[in-house]
């Protein structure tokens, strides 16, 4: 599937290069937004159906073992990324409960991954998804070498 990356979010583009590249593939993204705009000020990419809890475990997993390696803007020591991953609900005429959807009182787990930073300031979403977007390029250098991922210079805040 080829992605129109002028169709998305500015600061969405270099993070979503990034994870497809990785072979997680992507389904939306959103970079948030005032919530006087569109009501989001949440940092989201949301992640193909074919993107397995496998996968993500593994990609988790070398995560996890790359904080160490790694240092931030300032040359410090690395522990963890500002946004998490977890799964995505998609809610057809049910009641969101803990984590699962209830349809019928059937209980079904979440379909979709995602990568996600949530916090009332647009700004400092944006932020901490660029400092995740350079600690990932370290972690994965190899894997991502030769490839044009660059964090807009003039970041475009909504």
């Amino acid at each position: 599937m080829l992605i129109d990356y002028d169709k998305l979010d500015p600061l969405c583009v270099p993070m979503v290069k990034l994870f497809n590249a990785l072979g997680l593939s992507t389904l939306s993204s959103c970079q948030g937004h005032s919530k006087k705009v569109l009501g989001s000020s949440d940092y989201r990419i949301i992640f193909t159906e074919d993107v397995t809890d496998e996968m993500m475990d593994n990609f988790i997993n070398r995560v996890e073992t790359g904080l160490s390696k790694v240092t931030d803007h300032k040359g410090n020591p690395v522990h963890t990324l500002n946004g998490w991953f977890s799964k995505h609900v998609k809610i057809f005429n049910s009641v969101k409960r803990s984590g699962y959807i209830e349809r019928y009182g059937e209980k079904l787990l979440r379909p979709n991954w995602f990568y996600q930073i949530t916090g009332n300031l647009v700004k400092l979403n944006q932020s901490n998804a660029h400092e995740d977007f350079e600690i990932l390029k370290q972690i994965f250098a190899d894997e991502l070498q030769g490839l044009d991922l660059e964090w807009p210079k003039n970041r475009l805040f909504m």
